[in-house]
């Protein structure tokens, strides 16, 4: 049988209050401490392993949308990702099925991993990750993951969106707190990154204690 992809802009949209508060400098201290330490813990002790070993040809439609999210297509853009329909069909319903927010693919019931909270401004830039990983672990239940591409393409994308929304939150609310958002992105880009490498690039998996990630 074959399967036609269904589009994003099919998807439902959703707005949410914006919240802008400050990045204080007490908080931002921990926060920065606190991300230097498991990024040390996630070098000290992972082991560059996959955590699924490749096991041939890849799900196309999961590749295909990655690829979208991700820009590596250019064609469609994100809002216009092609989404997987037995992906679609799975989350119809719950609280992971994708939305469309403020021009943004993403998993609504997702969201960002930290000790402490991070900017609210990374919100929609975790929940675009979470989407994707989402993908990942979509193509590795149908017995087709993707390859470490998939995973490195993903992260590489999250720190963009991170640092747009820096730019687009705190460009007018003075150079330190602007400075200081775009130092706490790119910590947690290395540790995001830091992660992936134990993992080999491989399927995101749950992990317990400091590496406890994203919801399977």
């Amino acid at each position: 049988m074959t399967c036609t992809d269904t589009r994003a802009p099919s998807l439902p949209r959703v707005t949410w209050p914006r919240r802008t508060r400050f990045l204080r400098r007490p908080a931002t201290a921990t926060l920065l401490v606190v991300l230097a330490v498991i990024a040390g813990l996630v070098l000290a002790t992972g082991t560059g392993q996959a955590t699924v070993p490749a096991r041939g040809a890849e799900d196309p439609d999961a590749a295909r949308a990655v690829a979208d999210l991700t820009g590596e297509n250019p064609g469609p853009g994100r809002v216009g990702s092609r989404l997987p329909v037995a992906y679609l069909a799975a989350t119809a319903g719950t609280s992971r099925h994708p939305a469309v927010v403020d021009g943004m693919l993403l998993d609504p019931g997702g969201g960002c991993s930290s000790p402490i909270a991070l900017p609210a401004a990374f919100d929609d830039a975790c929940r675009a990750h979470d989407l994707g990983y989402d993908l990942l672990r979509y193509a590795n239940r149908r017995g087709a993951p993707l390859g470490g591409w998939a995973r490195a393409a993903l992260d590489r994308q999250l720190a963009r969106d991170l640092a747009a929304a820096c730019t687009e939150t705190f460009a007018t609310r003075g150079v330190v707190d602007l400075t200081r958002c775009h130092v706490v992105a790119g910590l947690a880009d290395v540790v995001v990154a830091a992660n992936s490498w134990r993992q080999g690039w491989s399927v995101p998996v749950v992990e317990h204690g400091p590496f406890e990630r994203d919801p399977a």
